[in-house]
């Protein structure tokens, strides 16, 4: 019983450590990707809104609206580990001209999960590195989910990265 007290106070006092700070920078996009010959993922995410309606008789609903035709452009290598389904990735997305995050996944924590019929569908977490112009310095995570449907992936991504 006194060592459940112990792990239990460690931790609370673990969490009085966490970081409250905003994150200096933070995403929710839609890209648009296709493979290239070079075996890189790439395509554009519009900006825009992203919202989820909640009903009390039926299910959760989500929507996205172009606001804009600012785009920003998502750039990855995927490594995969056909005996697991699961795949390393690392690249990076520009914002604006000079204004860039480079990321990678952390070991090959990337999953092909299932079908449902013709689309694929996975999820990845990744480590946001660091960057250049405005993201220079920064540290941070993202995580997103994709559909596959032939060589089409659609990939929701959010993240938030903060200056060190």
């Amino acid at each position: 019983r006194s060592l459940v007290l112990l792990f239990a106070a460690l931790f609370l006092a673990q969490i009085s450590f966490v970081n409250t700070q905003s994150p200096d920078y933070q995403w929710t996009l839609v890209f648009d990707l296709s493979p290239t010959t070079d075996g890189t993922l790439v395509g554009p995410a519009s900006s825009g809104s992203i919202s989820t309606t909640m009903s009390s008789d039926a299910g959760p609903t989500w929507s996205f609206s172009e606001t804009s035709d600012e785009t920003a452009t998502y750039s990855s290598t995927m490594q995969a580990n056909i005996l697991k389904g699961t795949y390393m990735e690392y690249g990076n997305i520009t914002f604006s001209t000079g204004n860039q995050i480079s990321f990678s996944s952390i070991t090959d924590n990337g999953s092909f999960m299932g079908f449902a019929g013709d689309v694929q569908y996975g999820a990845v977490h990744y480590e946001v590195t660091g960057g250049t112009g405005i993201f220079e310095n920064v540290k941070g995570a993202m995580t997103d989910i994709f559909t596959r449907e032939g060589a089409s992936i659609q990939l929701a991504l959010w993240g938030m990265c903060w200056k060190s």
